[in-house]
């Protein structure tokens, strides 16, 4: 819990005038006149100001930075033009307010641009949509259960090269359409129902139906997975863990209202962390979609899909080293 404890304003009650205004924040990127190298690090400062035009004088307040390329539609590039942009997502005293309910995200901050240069220097089961699995990998068939094609459970198989893909939605909570609770496995409880193995991989995200609950019952159940894949690569060391992190979503004011980026980053923190030090892999799904050209949504769109998947196939099969 202390990983995730957040700066709060000085007092419970302050008026929103001495809140955090994205219009006046004086943004400035430190040594930007500097040719930068991949590899660097880039620092920027800001000052926020609140709307009575006062340099604020704590913090708390939850930012967004990233660097792009609009050009190249690229969220960040390796070499070139570089934009970076931060933009004020909530401020801390919107925060302090209520650590459940959001009002409207405030957009944008500011950006500006830097220059940057190379340096010198098979059986699967999911609790991922199994139709962005299926697109990607060529041979394999999805079978019609007769369920739903949100809910599931779903099948997929290619029998010339014997893969099997299994596609579960986990247990409570949930929030999807009306399914029945024998469909809705715990991630930890199917874990210990699988033999595990070279050819065995899988994959599992979970973390967006806990956005409208305390942190605390999220924590018990990532222990709870944590217990079950330490005893799955005890029985079979060789199995294969993928863990899809949060995304950045759209926050509209009917959403916004129970929901946010700010809590899925919470959440996110507590997850990685979790699973630091086992051997597990990650697609790291909040870096691949905050800096995006694409809006963001809740489920991204298909370019993005793409790229989750393909980074989940390159732990799967790996470049072999010379």
């Amino acid at each position: 819990m202390k990983m995730i404890e957040w700066p709060k304003p000085p007092s419970p009650a302050v008026p929103f005038q001495k809140s955090s205004d994205p219009a006046h924040v004086r943004f400035v990127i430190l040594n930007s006149t500097k040719t930068f190298y991949v590899g660097d690090q880039l620092q920027v400062m800001l000052q926020m100001i609140d709307f009575e035009g006062r340099p604020k004088q704590y913090g708390g307040d939850y930012l967004q930075g990233r660097i792009h390329t609009p050009d190249l539609k690229a969220g960040s590039a390796g070499t070139g033009k570089v934009e970076v942009s931060v933009s004020l997502v909530h401020p801390s005293e919107e925060i302090q307010w209520s650590p459940f309910i959001f009002k409207k995200p405030i957009l944008p901050s500011g950006s500006g641009y830097i220059t940057v240069k190379p340096s010198s220097h098979i059986e699967l089961h999911f609790s991922i949509k199994l139709n962005d699995v299926t697109s990607s990998v060529l041979g394999l068939r999805k079978f019609d259960l007769g369920n739903s094609r949100k809910t599931g459970p779903h099948l997929a198989l290619d029998l010339d090269k014997k893969i099997k893909v299994e596609y579960y939605a986990h247990g409570k909570p949930i929030r999807i359409l009306p399914i029945s609770s024998q469909d809705l496995p715990f991630i930890a409880n199917k874990l210990d129902e699988i033999k595990g193995g070279k050819s065995t991989i899988i994959a599992f995200t979970i973390w967006c139906h806990f956005n409208t609950f305390p942190i605390e019952p999220y924590i018990r159940r990532l222990q709870n997975i944590r217990r079950s894949i330490l005893r799955l690569l005890d029985r079979s060391p060789d199995t294969l863990v993928v863990i899809k992190t949060a995304n950045v979503q759209a926050l509209p004011r009917d959403v916004s209202l129970y929901n946010s980026d700010w809590y899925s980053y919470q959440l996110d923190l507590v997850m990685t962390k979790m699973f630091e030090d086992i051997n597990v892999a990650f697609v790291d799904a909040w870096e691949m979609t905050i800096a995006h050209y694409l809006p963001h949504e809740l489920h991204p769109q298909k370019v993005i899909v793409k790229n989750e998947v393909d980074v989940f196939l390159s732990c799967v099969c790996p470049l072999e080293k010379n």
